[in-house]
């Protein structure tokens, strides 16, 4: 498997690396969905490439680790997902996930 993730942008800046760790990677988190993402590095993503004002679109919500950072961060979103089975478990991971009091 793959020790680092790869973040890319549009915006004027070369692509940029977040290195994590294989466990944290690879089962660190309670995986519910087979290309589910550390919810460490969406965070990371949302918040240096993104401004607080921002609404993030995940049009391929899977389990909701966009939308769990986006609520960790007290960042809009929109996330749309066509598998219902995936959008309970986004619904449950949300309704568990505490907005940050800063």
């Amino acid at each position: 498997g793959a020790d680092a993730e790869l973040a890319w942008t549009s915006f004027n800046s070369s692509v940029k690396t977040y290195r994590l760790s294989r466990v944290e990677f690879h089962g660190a988190e309670n995986k519910k969905h087979s290309t589910q993402k550390p919810t460490r590095l969406m965070r990371w993503c949302i918040d240096k490439y993104s401004k607080d004002t921002d609404i993030i679109l995940d049009p391929f919500l899977g389990s909701g680790t966009t939308a769990v950072a986006c609520k960790e961060l007290n960042r809009r979103y929109i996330g749309i997902e066509i598998n219902p089975e995936y959008c309970e478990i986004a619904k449950k991971r949300l309704f568990n996930t505490q907005e940050s009091l800063f």
